[in-house]
């Protein structure tokens, strides 16, 4: 969930806006998350997988519609590891359509993938309390490439020099934080 410390350095003024601007929801979601892998159990995680499934749905849509970046696939390791627990996919949550701009879509995606870069870390805290066979294939679905990243880094300083593009963007990050702490707080 914290950014790896293979991040990328932000030598441009947009990825340290995002990160700027998602800093509190980021912390916030953290806690929740944190909070809810404390007394681990089967059940407690695939709720937890459950509510990060109708949070991510509606959004990996939203990308796929939007987003001048190809977003990685959310649905198959999320809808593996629920089988895998004897659940199916829930209902998608609300949308917003925070991606409906490229500019949103890639604050958006911001969140996202810097979720997915903090997925393994998750991943070792679920399989040390429910042992090594637990399904974790949606947290480990950044593997262990952080080109993805990179590239995506790239992206956002090249497609967010204008300034309302960043504060498009800074907005879209904020309010995915939001829908990720709301979600989660079921």
């Amino acid at each position: 969930m914290s950014t790896p410390r293979t991040a990328p350095p932000e030598t441009g003024t947009a990825m340290a806006g995002l990160r700027s601007a998602g800093a509190d929801g980021h912390r916030r979601v953290d806690r929740i998350v944190l909070e809810r892998l404390r007394d681990l159990t089967v059940e407690r995680y695939a709720d937890l997988l459950t509510d990060l499934a109708a949070v991510h749905l509606p959004i990996d849509g939203e990308l796929r519609r939007h987003s001048p970046v190809a977003p990685r696939p959310v649905h198959p390791p999320l809808a593996a590891d629920l089988a895998a627990l004897g659940r199916g996919l829930p209902e998608p949550g609300p949308t917003e359509d925070l991606a409906a701009t490229p500019a949103g879509a890639l604050g958006v995606l911001y969140v996202v993938e810097g979720s997915a870069a903090g997925g393994p870390t998750v991943a070792g805290l679920v399989r040390r309390r429910l042992g090594a066979s637990a399904p974790v294939a949606f947290l480990l679905r950044a593997g262990s490439d952080r080109t993805w990243w990179h590239d995506l880094a790239a992206d956002v300083e090249r497609s967010l020099a204008d300034p309302d593009d960043r504060a498009e963007a800074a907005a879209a990050t904020r309010a995915t934080f939001g829908r990720f702490a709301h979600g989660l707080t079921r």
